[in-house]
């Protein structure tokens, strides 16, 4: 059974991502590091692996057809709002033959559901690596599929739920098969002081100990905090820096600093070795105290090569953040741009808007504190989202309750276009919210004149860029103001967009 093909694929989005050739510095994608870990696991043992992105992939079903001709089986991993590919993935598969398997974030969440799809053979619930090697060494024996942990499949007409997988050592993983494709297209990024380098992703640890209600961690009890030792993260840098002549890091970890002494003897590790990276990680605003990311941590994490942090802040408004199980304080994120400034340390935040009961007092208090962060640190960034109600989790089941969402019965009713507007990326409507335009204006104007001008100049100039140009002076001017109100401008940006602005968001 050993050294036989297995395919992994990653879909692309309801609202697809596309890798610009012509333009590989517009838009930095990210490999799809969970497939990558599985791949390395399995080669590990003696399977072929073959890695398509759609992202990145031309002629993406085309591929998986001539891909899976003479493959055992293949591997989809699919979050709710990629699913239309992942099934037109499976059923191209399934057509030649090969065992279809899907995981990911959204089978996490519905993992039954899932399983009893006519194009999903099994159903890999929870981390894959483990469950996935036994499934190939067993695809062959039925009798078997009920001792391994963590899989879901059919029997006639049910589907039978094995018991869950406990958490894997982390230290036992390989390196990602980041050799599995072309590179390339994922290590250029453009610096916030404009210079063109090279990023290289790594994962050092997963599970988060928080309780942020709409976190993916808490749906799927991923709560438990697992990390790779700061000796096998030194290794991985190495690797990264050696193979693919990389000098920027970004830990894709959700929470980097859970633990504050491995964060020191990682600093010190790449100190001691000479290592010359920038690196950034995700962070808690209220990580930033004494006995945690305190001076002698930052000053280290600087020393090392930190040069940005990202922050999910979501709110300026303290009610918000309790409806959000955040255990942050307003407080805490004035007070994390306050310490990153001291050592010259670049904080990204993100917020939320437009999320059940969110009133207006409430999004301009977001306004408000997001302001007083760009006073505090010039050089932050910051990014708006709006809420949208993805399955699982107090404030979607708050939007279920209240009868703005009716969860789908089956697989392929999530495809309908009552539920494919709400993930798509340009939001109709938050039925949802009390002040939907204003949550929507809100995220667009302060998305836009987040953009830094320096680095927008720093740019090939074209006709698609001096338009975005134009709307984002015209943003500035409304955020300074305040004033969200009548958006012609924006309409008009939308109706260009499709035109003109095909690098708006790069």
């Amino acid at each position: 059974m050993k050294n036989q093909k297995v395919v992994l694929i990653y879909p692309n989005f309801m609202t697809p991502i596309r890798y610009d050739k012509s333009d590989p510095y517009a838009f930095p994608v990210n490999p799809p590091m969970a497939l990558l870990c599985l791949a390395a696991y399995i080669k590990k043992h003696g399977y072929d692996v073959e890695v398509i992105n759609s992202v990145v992939d031309e002629n993406f079903l085309g591929k998986v057809q001539s891909s899976t001709k003479n493959a055992l089986a293949v591997g989809i991993t699919s979050m709710t709002f990629q699913l239309k590919e992942a099934l037109e993935a499976a059923e191209t598969a399934k057509s030649n033959g090969a065992i279809t398997i899907l995981g990911g974030p959204h089978t996490a969440l519905f993992p039954e559901q899932t399983c009893r799809d006519d194009a999903i053979d099994f159903v890999v619930h929870g981390e894959g690596e483990k469950t996935l090697l036994e499934l190939l060494n067993e695809i062959k024996s039925e009798e078997n599929f009920k001792k391994i942990k963590g899989l879901l499949y059919k029997n006639g007409k049910n589907v039978v739920i094995n018991d869950p997988r406990e958490n894997l050592d982390m230290n036992e993983l390989p390196i990602p098969a980041y050799d599995t494709f072309d590179m390339a297209p994922f290590l250029n990024i453009i610096t916030e002081d404009g210079k063109k380098e090279k990023l290289c992703i790594l994962e050092s640890s997963r599970g988060c100990p928080h309780r942020c209600s709409f976190c993916i961690n808490v749906l799927t009890n991923n709560v438990r905090y697992r990390a790779k030792n700061p000796e096998k993260v030194l290794n991985e840098i190495k690797t990264v820096i050696e193979r693919y002549n990389v000098s920027n890091i970004a830990f894709l970890d959700d929470n980097f600093f859970v633990s504050r002494k491995r964060v020191k003897d990682i600093c010190e590790l790449i100190i001691k070795n000479g290592l010359k990276i920038r690196w950034d990680a995700s962070c808690r605003a209220d990580y930033f105290k004494e006995g945690h990311i305190d001076n002698e941590i930052l000053n280290l994490m600087k020393k090392s090569g930190c040069v940005s942090l990202r922050i999910g802040a979501e709110s300026g408004s303290q009610r918000i953040l309790n409806l959000m199980l955040k255990d942050i304080t307003p407080e805490d994120i004035i007070n994390s741009a306050k310490q990153s400034k001291k050592f010259g340390i670049r904080p990204t935040y993100s917020f939320m808007l437009g999320i059940p009961s969110d009133r207006k007092k409430d999004m301009m208090m977001t306004v408000a504190i997001i302001k007083k962060i760009s006073k505090i640190h010039s050089e932050s960034f910051f990014g708006i989202c709006c809420f949208r109600p993805y399955p699982g989790g107090s404030l979607y089941q708050m939007c279920v309750e209240k009868g703005y969402f009716t969860e789908p019965k089956e697989l392929r009713d999530w495809l309908k276009p009552e539920y494919e507007k709400m993930y798509t990326m340009d939001i109709p409507d938050l039925l949802w919210s009390e002040d939907a335009k204003l949550a929507i204006n809100i995220a667009h104007y302060g998305n836009l004149a987040s953009k830094k001008f320096y680095l927008l100049l720093k740019k090939k100039m074209n006709l698609s860029r001096a338009i975005h140009m134009l709307f984002v002076l015209m943003a500035k001017a409304r955020w300074k103001t305040n004033f969200f109100y009548l958006p012609i401008d924006k309409y008009i940006f939308y109706k260009l967009k499709t035109k003109y602005l095909s690098g708006v968001h790069r």
